[in-house]
């Protein structure tokens, strides 16, 4: 089971934001470190563990994810 959450959003409008947010109210309730983060230009430092679920908020652009997120999850 995981003990923390690190959620990683990308939003235009905010509609991913609040989905990051619901999300992270949820993981909250059940007693979970939550730590919420905006993919923006800069690559995020990302330190985790075994016990670290990761999550990726975002729009799809064209059937697929934006390439920061892409980024952010094939190169670290």
């Amino acid at each position: 089971m995981f003990d923390k959450i690190s959620i990683f959003y990308m939003t235009g409008t905010g509609n991913s934001f609040k989905v990051a947010l619901w999300f992270a109210e949820i993981a909250k309730s059940l007693g979970l470190l939550v730590n919420l983060r905006q993919v923006k230009m800069t690559k995020l430092e990302t330190k985790t563990d075994i016990r670290t679920l990761c999550v990726f908020v975002f729009p799809t652009h064209s059937f697929t994810a934006p390439i920061l997120i892409l980024k952010q999850i094939f190169f670290p």
